[in-house]
């Protein structure tokens, strides 16, 4: 008996065990390994280190140069570039990446790609969370563990909202993001001659806009992450960039005025709202025409390849200029 009950403890440890190390070891997703990988064990020193949403590395198929952004950046300034961008990529993971960077890397200057809503909330599996929070910083609201305890957020899986449940807008009612990408994008990109034009469905259009801008509330958490990310910098001594990507007004304002209207009061708020928590940020949300955007009809920022040129230009513009400062004799 005594030894059955010494098999039975025996087998409840390493059941502990093994739960630990499958649901608790600080592992995080392959995406995120494989970015931290480079990170780390980049051999590129004096490298700039990139991250944000789809806008960084999407190409147009009418495009003539197939070089994204990254490489447009990388061939201007001559020296590595590490590209950790990803389709969909919610502000907090960009966040993580780029502390981690500024604190683990061969990086001397960070860029992050964010778009002007500040909208997206994003908590990772708990074991990528976990090293997030052992190897970028604890302070980003997304990557605090204590959003474990709150109602509706799963213990052991992740949660992203960055992608749009169903919605209603003038009285027609649209499906999440995955019937939105079934019903509507597909067939616009499929229809979709070059030059790229607005889209066929302006109504959808003029919907997923609202919904992409307006829909849901901007959240603080977001303006204070790029707040910390701006500290960390500071206290590493190195470069970052935020750049508030590009929005189609013109586009907009050809489906409907008193939409355009509302989105640049909500993005002019949010500026605001930067500018009150003192961070520093290249705002160019305003700076391109229709021609400058690809995949106009998905509301997403997607840049043609002249947009993407104009994008890099004033990147590296940026990072030539502290370049310089730095190799002042005087610093000034």
């Amino acid at each position: 008996m005594q030894r059955l009950r010494r098999g039975s403890a025996g087998a409840t440890v390493l059941l502990l065990l093994i739960f630990f190390l499958v649901y608790l070891a600080p592992i995080p997703g392959s995406t995120v390994a494989s970015n931290a990988a480079r990170l780390l064990f980049s051999s590129q020193r004096d490298s700039v280190v990139i991250a944000g949403n789809s806008v960084v590395d999407h190409v147009s198929r009418c495009a003539s140069d197939k070089r994204r952004i990254p490489a447009l950046i990388r061939d201007e300034l001559g020296r590595g570039v590490i590209d950790v961008s990803s389709p969909g990529q919610p502000e907090a993971e960009s966040l993580n990446y780029l502390a981690f960077a500024l604190r683990h890397s061969k990086a001397s200057s960070v860029v992050l790609f964010v778009p002007a809503r500040f909208q997206s909330f994003s908590l990772p599996d708990l074991q990528t969370q976990e090293f997030f929070y052992l190897t970028a910083s604890s302070a980003f609201g997304d990557n605090s563990l204590t959003q474990r305890t709150h109602a509706g957020v799963p213990l052991l899986g992740g949660i992203n909202t960055n992608f749009s449940p169903p919605f209603t807008y003038n009285h027609v009612n649209y499906p999440n993001y995955d019937g939105i990408k079934d019903i509507y994008l597909t067939r616009e990109l499929e229809e979709m001659s070059c030059p790229e034009t607005l889209g066929n469905d302006r109504q959808f259009i003029e919907a997923y806009y609202w919904e992409s801008y307006l829909a849901r509330p901007v959240r603080n958490e977001n303006i204070s992450g790029l707040k910390e990310l701006q500290q960390i910098a500071i206290d590493t001594h190195k470069t970052l960039i935020i750049l508030l990507e590009p929005v189609d007004f013109d586009d907009v304002e050809s489906l409907s005025l008193k939409l355009a209207e509302a989105m640049r009061a909500q993005i002019r708020s949010n500026v605001k709202l930067l500018q009150q928590a003192n961070v520093q940020f290249l705002d160019l949300t305003e700076s391109m025409h229709a021609d400058d955007f690809s995949d106009r009809y998905c509301a997403c920022g997607h840049l043609s390849s002249k947009g993407a040129r104009a994008v890099a230009e004033r990147v590296s513009a940026l990072l030539k200029a502290v370049d310089q400062q730095s190799a002042s004799p005087s610093g000034d």
